[in-house]
């Protein structure tokens, strides 16, 4: 089932300083984050209007947020869970938010959108 928001969107959020900024989002994201696609239009027309105009946005600038940590994959001996997208996995890489210090262990999938922002930002 295709949601509105993806976990891994959501696991993001949930940890970035920017969604706090935005109620109708943390309502959403605590209440509603498993709200199917499908059914986007019997939501009201400020949470649709929401999602389709500030919702790209907001994820982008969250996104922007977070660096990974060191040098890169760390091999672990014990199986993790990506903390985005909850897959498991042996190889791991500590992802930081530059703005509220929060970590995240991610997976190599997960971790290369935030190795290009280190290196946009270079």
């Amino acid at each position: 089932m295709q949601r509105i928001i993806k976990v891994k969107d959501k696991n993001l959020l949930m940890n970035s300083d920017i969604a706090k900024k935005y109620p109708i989002l943390m309502n959403f994201l605590e209440e509603k984050a498993d709200f199917p696609l499908k059914d986007f239009n019997t939501l009201d027309d400020e949470t649709q209007n929401f999602f389709k105009v500030q919702y790209p946005k907001i994820l982008e600038i969250a996104k922007r947020e977070w660096d990974t940590v060191g040098t890169g994959v760390k091999y672990s001996a014990d199986k993790k869970k990506c903390q985005l997208c909850n897959r498991s996995t042996r190889n791991v890489v500590p992802i930081k938010n530059n703005i509220n210090g929060k970590q995240l262990v991610v997976g190599p999938v997960c971790s290369e959108e935030f190795r290009r922002n280190k290196m946009n930002a270079s």
